[in-house]
């Protein structure tokens, strides 16, 4: 397993990457019309433009992406950044290629003076970002169906 920075060409990859892990790893927990509704906010030039907000990792194995994440920084709040688009193909889950993106991703928010680390989880991977240390900011998931958790850096 190797972490390297995402660069443009790896748009294609974590495009598909993200397609396959909402169809497989998120449908019993959203509805079809949902899912596919947010494959098609995450085309390839979509995605290379999410990940020019803020540094983006990619996870590779064998030659071929197996796993995403991304940084981008408030703009409401200094000292406070957000974890976003953290995916790892299906079969990949539970081999440690999403806690190393988020431990990676941690350190570098870290390095630019991230106080608050911020993130919306899937209903999918709740638990994991439990696991990770991310407390719930409420007893419920937002209007997109995602529970805000944050996690302090300090």
């Amino acid at each position: 397993m190797r972490a390297d920075a995402f660069t443009p060409a790896d748009a294609a990859a974590v495009s598909a990457l993200i397609a396959r892990a909402l169809r497989e790893s998120n449908a019993a927990d959203y509805p079809p019309e949902e899912i596919e509704r947010l494959v098609l906010l995450h085309t390839p030039e979509r995605v290379r433009e999410m990940f020019a907000e803020g540094p983006g990792l990619v996870i590779r194995e064998d030659g071929g992406v197996t796993g995403a994440a991304r940084l981008t920084p408030s703009r409401e709040k200094p000292g406070e950044w957000w974890l976003r688009t953290v995916f790892v193909y299906p079969e990949r889950q539970g081999c440690g290629i999403g806690r190393a993106l988020v431990e990676r991703l941690e350190a570098s928010a870290r390095e630019k003076g991230a106080k608050t680390l911020r993130l919306g989880a899937s209903k999918t991977a709740h638990g994991f970002y439990r696991r990770l240390g991310y407390r719930d900011m409420g007893p419920e998931c937002d209007a997109d169906g995602l529970f805000p958790m944050e996690k302090v850096l300090a």
